[in-house]
């Protein structure tokens, strides 16, 4: 073989392995260019590390080319595959292949010139894919170090800490917090949201937790006091009621025991001042303390007691408002500020309260009971629960009408070409008679269906000749 056609083979094994390095060198290029911009984003956005010390990431750039190189150099035919191209394309007959085993002799000068076929490589997908990792990579070098930690400064705890406080004050407001005892948690709340830390946010959360759980107990146990303080409202109330109805029918000893029973109900309900502060009047307060009611002073004593139940109640209402305590519980609360005279009488013979006034009591409320005059007629007469329209529902439904069934059971007699007769009567169709005057839905008139094939018939039969 000539020394031309074998650096023909060379030149063209040559251009081969540039074409595979540029190909797998951008693909290299890209991947590098990506892990190394994924890098430099962590080490400036995260820990805020400087432009010339991430720099040095620059240097891994070979050892991004080698698996490149590696890679182009598996890909590159052999010299006897490229011999074989060289010979198919230059239509040597295989002379070209066989030269290289063996000498030709005189057939040496009958091999062509090597023509090299044209290499083509379109890099332009790769170029895009490796511009946009190149322009990813000089993004993290372009914005500040730490751009990831710009708030880290200061954690938004604004909302929670915001709630927080108007809890508090409703809770200083209802004076369920001591004054002393409120300012001392906004206090603390202040200097949790100046302290608050994105980069230890753990911390500040906990603080939060911790002043929203006081806040929250203290709603609570709000609650439960004013379960059981609506439960004594409500017995007393009940009592004051009662014996606004039994003051005329029952003699003075008994009378007596009721005010005094009554007295010490209202003493553990409600303390003096917040039934002054309900609408009672002082006068009214020594009277009851010295067991003298009169019918006006007991009915003063009710409307305060109704009113420190509305206080109560309204208080609830807010911690719900607040966020503090469930709708539950104030339902709850609402419960147990009514009470009957049959719980009554039963809560005070456990007391101690003598068993004739108790049953006195439970019979306060029964209508009807109060004396043995008939009366003025103003017990009502029941049979049970009564029933109210609420949640009851009528189907409206119209019933069906006899013309319209006559049609759902007419059958066809005949179909014609003609223009049809507005005038003449349809056969079959029923006269007016006993039926015409009848209301709409009223009844219906059977109309017997005469058959085509009987239609004749039927005809003829009444048929009258004309005289």
């Amino acid at each position: 073989m000539k020394q031309d056609e074998a650096q023909a083979v060379d030149q063209f094994r040559d251009r081969l392995l540039l074409v595979y390095a540029l190909k797998y060198g951008l693909a290299a290029l890209a991947i590098w260019a990506f892990a190394y911009g994924t890098a430099v984003l962590a080490l400036r956005g995260g820990f805020g590390f400087d432009r010339l010390v991430v720099l040095w990431g620059l240097f891994s750039l070979p050892l991004a080319l080698l698996p490149a190189a590696w890679l182009a150099f598996r890909r590159l035919p052999s010299r006897q595959g490229i011999r074989a191209v060289l010979d198919r394309h230059g239509r040597c007959g295989g002379l070209l292949m066989a030269g290289d085993e063996q000498p030709l002799g005189e057939w040496q000068d009958e091999i062509p010139e090597v023509r090299q076929p044209n290499v083509h490589y379109r890099p332009g997908r790769s170029l895009g894919f490796l511009a946009c990792r190149l322009a990813y990579l000089a993004l993290p070098f372009l914005m500040p170090a730490g751009f990831a930690n710009l708030n880290a400064g200061q954690l938004d705890v604004e909302r929670e800490a915001e709630k927080i406080a108007k809890q508090l004050d409703v809770l200083e407001k209802e004076k369920l917090l001591e004054k002393q005892r409120a300012t001392e948690l906004k206090e603390r709340l202040e200097k949790v949201r100046r302290e608050a830390r994105a980069n230890d946010p753990a911390k500040t959360l906990e603080s939060l937790d911790h002043l929203q759980e006081l806040a929250n107990k203290t709603a609570r146990d709000a609650a439960e006091a004013a379960i059981r303080k609506m439960e004594k409202l409500g017995r007393t109330e009940t009592l004051a009621e009662a014996s606004d109805k039994l003051a005329g029918k029952m003699d003075e000893a008994k009378l007596t025991e009721l005010m005094k029973q009554l007295s010490a109900l209202a003493k553990k309900a409600a303390e003096e001042n917040e039934l002054l502060e309900s609408g009672l009047d002082k006068e009214t307060l020594e009277a009851l303390k010295a067991g003298k009611l009169s019918p006006e002073q007991t009915k003063k004593l009710i409307e305060a007691l109704k009113n420190s139940k509305d206080a109560t109640l309204s208080k609830m209402g807010k911690l719900v408002k607040a966020q503090l305590i469930d709708a539950d519980q104030l339902s709850k609360c609402d419960k147990a500020g009514k009470c009957d005279c049959a719980a009554l009488a039963a809560f005070l013979k456990e007391n101690g309260c003598q068993s004739d006034l108790a049953n006195e009591v439970a019979l306060a409320e029964i209508p009807g009971k109060g004396g043995v005059s008939r009366g003025p007629g103003a017990a009502k007469l029941t049979f049970g629960d009564e029933s109210t329209e609420e949640g009851v529902k009528f189907k409206e439904e119209e019933l069906p009408q006899a013309k319209l069934q006559a049609i759902k059971d007419a059958t066809l007699t005949g179909i014609s070409v003609g223009t049809p007769n507005k005038n003449a009567e349809k056969p079959g169709a029923s006269a007016s008679g006993a039926l015409s005057g009848a209301k709409r839905g009223g009844g219906s008139a059977s109309t017997q269906v005469v058959l085509p094939r009987h239609r004749g018939t039927v005809e003829r039969y009444f048929d009258r000749p004309a005289k």
